[in-house]
């Protein structure tokens, strides 16, 4: 577990909230900072007024000791926040509560994604608190996996033996209906809150405050409704409380009024308090739990109309596109009612999927690096149409993009393939998502084959052809490359050969526009312009998109095969091969592959012999897809060593990083490119001396294949000292925007550590780990089920635990390593203990064992297959 105390504490903002619901952080001091779930986004939103707060008194006294669920963070005056980033700043109404009210001394935060843990410390304090915030995370389940609401579960207890204490744990929540998101908000003070109404409301046995207002229309952006709401069914409710101070002061609260039953003035809202008060015996503990939801269904196309240049819409055109959330409820009541009638379930599935991420056997690095940035798709980097299409900008603006654009909105819209190609975690674990996504690059192919990395939205109109882009102008290559290969991966994943039937004739027409334009000799080298994720084009012979070409020819040949393309196939097969061999005798420089390229013609935003971290990118995708080493093994090994060598740094004193700064002078990463030999371009390309996490997990997961677990481990360590808390939010990786998409990469790091591999055209799971524990569990997940997969290997055995915790694993076939003294002789095999009747075919490969089931075997939720082998 992350646990974050002292220092460590500046820049967390752990995000809480569903997919494409927006979210709301809970901070390092204990606040709710970066209020983003109203169709905007905007880092640096806050919502004031809006807490907890604890009372406590002895039995037989007389007077309540009042602390805000918060620690007083001063930031040190030498403080020196990193580049980039803006976590660290604490909003005005923070700092002036804190000077009103008391806050604990101190408090420790333990982060471990889905689940944010605060323990309380104060010695004043007569009690012990901690807080529990999370909110549903349920891989392969959308819909409770996209709630909108935060559910808080306040745990505490009474250590001391002799005597009883009375507690009133309480939340105040501003009614923020009529704010953008985007302005600041002075208390309960706004020009546009006006008519807003709380109303006391019971749902399910709980008790809560319904928050509206009657001033908004129904489809207006700003309309939108607040549930808050306590499981304590004799809690206290204060609907409209007009003095929040006068009200946190006063000891005797029956028979007091406190609010109002008047709708709000203009200008002016309320803030609701539920309370809830009662009794600990001594060593007595109790759970208090609240849940917030919202309901904003007027998103709207909110982001620069420059973009559509080509389809000449009015800038003060609104175009709707909804939340998917309003699809499956009508309002904020039917999302709290169907999170209080299934939230057993909604928690026992999440704190299965949360234990078996955290009880994996591999290094705290790999599962810091993948838990952390599993929170990106439920930030408002990401949303999902009422309509259903998922959409994604590359990030969330922010001090990283005040370079060229405003502070807040998304960054570079809208699902950005040459971007998302990094992607991996939400392929795994909501493949759906993906599908959607691929849905729109097909349906934007252009008669010429290309592929415009941007889609205009919505969807209806008309797409990006035969015009300028921006970042990089032209249709980005590497974009049309990564679409044919994420569809292969979700084939791999799915075998939704239907689909993919339907979605060939668009892959053969970018295939086919490759072939024509840029490879019409059969040469499997492209030389010509190559626009891709660095915001330019590449010229001439580089293995960046040269392996990129060469990765999708080899799962091209494959695709074409399973379509009966048989000339195609052939076509594939005769360019991977003069392409393999051509790449690699004219770029291979003894110590890594570099781009060559007509110096005098291209003189801007190349690389030419510098050592490129991504330049093995393409080889990334063909692990991944199970496709084998596209280049000698030893130069792949050499390249890797080259690139650790050269592009990772101990520490960035002396080293200009530009245009923008992710790593501090005293901080350790992997640089872009650098350019070990000399000649760096007068004007190489942009972005070249940065460091994108990204790109270090890529990086980190291809050391890993080729066994150089130190040196990957050493990469990651880099990251996540970098995002420690200190200077940069471990949930919160940056590059262009926060919440940066390239990121979640890492989940390629998690796979290539487990040797883990899901075909589902074969049914087949492969499991080598790469480090090594006796016994070795982890995590599985297949299109239809997640569990465990478990190894224990004594002196003559090796027993195999595969159990389902969602869903159900159909399996046919399954891979593992080779244990030294197994005769690969079958002792039994078996479901819930139970042995069972089926033909299965074993044999040792190398140094890996392969078990052949004859029928499928079907293993549903919480039964378990063992196989022993000895």
């Amino acid at each position: 577990m992350r646990e974050l105390k002292g220092s460590k504490l500046n820049c967390v903002a752990f995000p809480l909230g569903g997919i494409g619901t927006g979210n709301i952080s809970i901070a390092g001091d204990g606040s709710l900072r970066q209020w983003q779930i109203v169709n905007n986004v905007n880092h640096l939103g806050f919502v004031p007024e809006s807490f907890f707060f604890l009372q406590t008194r002895l039995e037989g006294s007389n007077s309540w000791l009042t602390k805000l669920l918060e620690k007083n963070i001063k930031l040190p005056q030498d403080y020196k926040p990193a580049e980039s980033v803006n976590d660290y700043i604490i909003p005005p109404d923070i700092l002036e509560r804190h000077k009103i009210y008391d806050c604990f001394e101190d408090l420790e935060f333990k982060g471990e994604y889905p689940f944010a843990k605060i323990v309380y410390h104060d010695p004043k304090i007569p009690i012990e608190i901690q807080l529990e915030a999370w909110n549903p995370m349920i891989p392969l389940d959308i819909k409770n996996s996209a709630l909108p609401i935060i559910i808080f579960n306040f745990k505490v207890r009474n250590p001391n033996e002799n005597h009883s204490v009375q507690i009133r744990i309480g939340g105040s929540i501003l009614n923020f209906i009529g704010w953008d998101g985007i302005s600041e908000l002075d208390q309960n003070f706004y020009p546009n809150f006006y008519k807003n109404k709380n109303s006391k409301s019971s749902i399910n046995n709980a008790c809560g405050i319904h928050m509206y207002s009657e001033n908004t229309v129904l489809d207006d952006m700003l309309h939108g409704e607040i549930f808050f709401a306590s499981l304590e069914k004799d809690c206290m409710i204060f609907p409209s409380v007009v003095n929040l101070i006068e009200f946190l002061k006063e000891s005797n609260l029956k028979g007091k009024q406190f609010d109002t039953t008047e709708s709000s003035a203009h200008g002016k809202s309320w803030r609701g308090i539920i309370l809830n008060e009662f009794s600990l015996s001594p060593l007595e503990e109790r759970n208090i739990i609240f849940i917030l939801g919202w309901s904003f269904p007027n998103r709207y196309q909110n982001w620069d109309k420059n973009l559509y240049r080509k389809v000449k819409v009015d800038q003060k055109s609104k175009f709707w596109l909804g939340n998917r959330y309003n699809r499956w409820f009508r309002n904020v009541k039917d999302i709290i009612k169907h999170t209080i009638e299934n939230l057993e379930l909604l928690e026992t599935q999440t704190r299965a999927f949360h234990r078996l991420i955290f009880n994996t056997t591999l290094p705290d690095e790999i599962i810091d690096s993948i838990s952390a940035t599993m929170s990106t798709i439920r930030t408002p980097s990401c949303f999902i149409t009422k309509k259903g299409d998922f959409m994604g900008f590359e990030g969330c603006c922010g001090a990283s993009t005040s370079h060229h654009t405003e502070a807040y909105g998304g960054c570079c819209p809208m699902n950005c393939t040459h971007v998302w190609n990094y992607a991996v975690t939400q392929a795994r674990l909501y493949p759906t998502l993906e599908i959607s996504m691929l849905e729109n690059e097909f349906n934007r192919v252009t008669q010429k084959g290309l592929l415009p990395h941007r889609l205009v939205v919505p969807t209806y109109l008309p797409q990006l052809e035969d015009t300028r882009i921006g970042g990089p102008e032209r249709p980005a290559m590497d974009g049309l490359f990564g679409c044919i290969l994420k569809t292969y991966r979700i084939l791999l994943t799915t075998n939704d050969f239907e689909w993919f039937k339907k979605a060939y004739p668009k892959l053969r027409k970018m295939m086919s526009h490759i072939f024509e334009e840029c490879d019409p000799k059969e040469q499997g080298v492209i030389e010509g312009e190559q626009p891709n994720t660095y915001d330019i084009s590449f010229y001439g012979k580089n293995l960046f998109i040269g392996g990129l070409y060469l990765v999708a020819l080899k799962a091209f040949e494959i695709l074409a095969e399973m379509v009966y393309d048989n000339d195609f196939k052939e076509k594939c097969i005769r360019r991977f091969n003069n392409g393999k061999r051509n790449y690699d005798t004219t770029l291979w420089n003894g110590e890594y592959w570099i781009q060559k390229y007509d110096e005098k013609k291209h003189n801007h935003s190349q690389y030419g012999i510098g050592c490129l971290s991504d330049q093995l990118f393409g080889q990334f995708w063909a692990y991944m897809l199970h496709l084998g080493s596209l280049l000698p093994d030893d130069k792949l090994e050499t390249t890797l060593d080259s690139i650790m060598k050269y592009n990772f740094k101990e520490d960035f004193f002396g080293i200009i990083q530009k245009p923008r700064v992710f790593a501090s002078e005293h901080d350790k990463g992997l640089l872009v490119c650098s350019w070990p030999q000399g000649g760096e371009p007068r004007n190489p390309f942009p972005y070249a001396h940065e460091v994108w996490t990204g790109m270090e997990y890529e990086v980190a997961a291809l050391m890993i294949d080729h066994g150089k677990l130190d040196n990957a481990l050493k990469i990651l360590k880099a990251v996540r000292d970098r995002y420690d808390g200190t200077y940069r939010n471990p949930w919160n990786e940056v590059e262009c925007g926060d919440h940066y998409i390239r990121a979640m990469s890492s989940w390629r790091v998690f796979e290539a550590a487990l040797g883990y591999h899901w075909n589902a055209i074969d049914k087949r799971i492969n499991f080598f780990p790469q480090y090594e524990n006796n016994p070795f569990q982890a995590f599985f997940i297949t299109n239809s089920s997640w569990g465990l997969i478990k190894t224990v290997l004594s002196e003559k055995t090796v027993e195999i635990l595969i159990k389902p915790q969602f869903g159900t694993l159909e399996l046919k076939s399954l891979k593992i390593w080779k244990p030294e003294g197994i005769n690969h002789m079958i002792d039994e095999v078996s479901i819930n203990g139970s042995s069972i009747k089926t033909d299965l075919e074993i044999f040792s490969v190398d140094d890996k064992i392969k078990l052949n089931f004859n029928e499928t075997i079907i293993i549903s939720s919480n039964q378990k297959l063992e196989i022993k082998i000895r």
